[in-house]
């Protein structure tokens, strides 16, 4: 399973914790053990997986490489040559 760092902004914490206030969702959010950073505005966000893992626990599952080769752009020794 990869990482899920989509972030999780302060309207749908809003929306999640039942508080309306910056300071109560952050109260919230430390209750919970969430942690958090703050925007430019000072509201506090978080990422999917933060919350995943307040729920859920840690995940059971190793955390996976991804194979990105696969969308790297060829090297300019790889074209043929133009005769």
């Amino acid at each position: 399973m990869s990482a899920n760092l989509a972030l999780v902004p302060f309207v749908e914490l809003q929306a999640i914790s039942g508080k309306f206030r910056c300071s109560a969702v952050e109260r919230w959010l430390i209750r919970e053990n969430i942690p958090f950073k703050r925007d430019g505005r000072r509201r506090p966000f978080t990422t999917v997986d933060a919350v995943n893992h307040a729920i859920f626990g840690p995940s059971k599952t190793q955390r996976q490489e991804i194979n990105t080769d696969a969308f790297r752009k060829p090297d300019d020794d790889d074209e043929p040559a133009a005769t």
